[in-house]
């Protein structure tokens, strides 16, 4: 069988696979084959199309899926796949009087004496061929310990008075303040004022009419300021124009006076 099954799907296909045998007490049956071997690649002893299973009885090919399905579970199981389909090849030897294969046109279906025996060889066979992966994760005795050092970090109490009474049994941990709180005060208050955003804005708005109002009362007292600035300069320019005049004046009344005296 390996020659055929290297002559037909090549030698790196059969590098992959297994021979197995399986037979009762007495002998009276024989189960022979080849099966993906257990660290064998999956991309190489499988697939999507379920082409590759061939099942024999005394050299006569036959469809005997109750010893079949078995084998696909426990691949599957091993190798986690749960949709390609392996390489299986069974050629079962047992006396003729033990089986009926007068139930279809082809010959193909077969009725097996026994059936059950036989699939419960081929299982015991398969729980050491194809042993369970246990996928569960396993937590860490550190990782252990280092929850329950945070739960209690956070049942101390806060630096504010209060605390956060947090459930060490739960795997998760409130991060916000729990309403009406009577041990803390502090988590009440801010909570307060964030759940009323009306009055929050309605606060905002009378702040900033406020600075508006501000803004122009200090500029109008700074147009007043220059306003009196402006006066005080104009009342000094028309004092010093009224005391040059003056000075003029008396400058020309007193040379009309010399003037007259010669």
């Amino acid at each position: 069988i390996s020659e055929v099954i290297s002559i037909i799907f090549g030698p790196i296909l059969m590098e992959q696979l297994a021979p197995f045998e399986i037979s009762k007490e007495d002998q009276s049956t024989v189960i022979q084959g080849y099966i993906p071997k257990p660290d064998s690649d999956v991309s190489r002893v499988s697939r999507t199309v379920d082409d590759r299973v061939f099942t024999y009885l005394n050299h006569r090919p036959v469809e005997i899926h109750n010893i079949v399905k078995p084998i696909k579970t426990a691949w599957r199981n091993h190798f986690s796949q749960r949709s390609k389909h392996p390489f299986i090849v069974i050629h079962l030897l047992m006396d003729p009087d033990s089986y009926d294969i007068n139930l279809s046109a082809d010959k193909r279906l077969v009725h097996i004496q026994n059936e059950e025996e036989i699939v419960r060889l081929v299982q015991q066979f398969l729980e050491k061929f194809y042993p369970k992966k246990d996928f569960t994760p396993r937590k860490s005795l550190s990782s252990t310990v280092s929850n329950n050092n945070n739960v209690d970090a956070m049942n101390s109490k806060s630096p504010n008075g209060g605390s956060n009474n947090v459930n060490s049994s739960s795997p998760f941990k409130p991060s916000v303040p729990v309403l009406n709180d009577p041990n803390n005060q502090d988590n009440n208050q801010s909570v307060g004022k964030i759940s009323n955003p009306d009055v929050g804005e309605a606060t905002k708005q009378n702040n900033r009419l406020s600075v508006g109002q501000k803004k122009i009362s200090s500029q109008r007292n700074n147009d007043v300021d220059d306003f009196i600035d402006d006066s005080d300069l104009l009342e000094i320019i028309q004092e010093k124009r009224a005391n040059l005049t003056q000075k003029k004046s008396s400058q020309k009344s007193a040379s009309q006076k010399s003037s007259q005296k010669s």
